[in-house]
């Protein structure tokens, strides 16, 4: 079992990471280790373009959580079903999401193998959230048995697949 220590820390190497990656990539990056919340790093390209980054890190092939509610509207029934009104409206709509698949962390030091990135636009991440959560409101007719309100879900490797290494995002 994860530990509050231990999800701290693997969501610094997450955001450390990546502020490194774009460093390496000639970009100006700065982490606010959680200070901000709606993104973790900011970037700054060669033609003093701005770009703010969200990292969601994991160590395990599990995939991230995340809250639907905070990428899509939901109508309010009273039955307890969930029904998706559409795609939220967000402020931060420039936004970059980097989900990070940590290779190695903490004692196991087997640096063989690779940190994983999965760079996307939030639009794209909202257009992923709402068709694998209207699929699951789907197969189970809109009702979350264990607990209605929740709108938990997990982002999976295979959904994001083709963002992998998708730096030119942020370029």
């Amino acid at each position: 079992m994860v530990t509050g220590r231990q999800k701290q820390l693997i969501k610094q190497v997450g955001e450390y990471l990546v502020a490194a990656e774009l460093c390496r990539r000639e970009l100006i990056a700065t982490s606010f280790t959680g200070n901000v919340p709606i993104f973790d790093i900011l970037a700054i390209t060669s033609n003093d373009v701005m770009k703010t980054i969200q990292v969601k890190a994991t160590r395990t092939d599990g995939g991230w959580n995340l809250d639907a509610s905070h990428f899509l509207d939901f109508k309010n029934a009273v039955d307890n079903t969930q029904h998706i009104k559409g795609i939220r409206n967000l402020s931060n709509k420039n936004t970059i999401f980097c989900f990070v698949k940590l290779g190695s962390f903490g004692c196991e030091n087997n640096l063989s193998r690779r940190d994983e990135f999965y760079l996307l636009p939030i639009d794209k991440l909202q257009e992923i959230i709402h068709d694998n959560y209207s699929g699951y409101l789907k197969k189970v007719n809109n009702y979350r048995r264990k607990n209605p309100q929740s709108h938990h879900m997990k982002i999976k490797k295979e959904h994001i697949s083709k963002f992998k290494d998708n730096w030119n995002c942020v370029m």
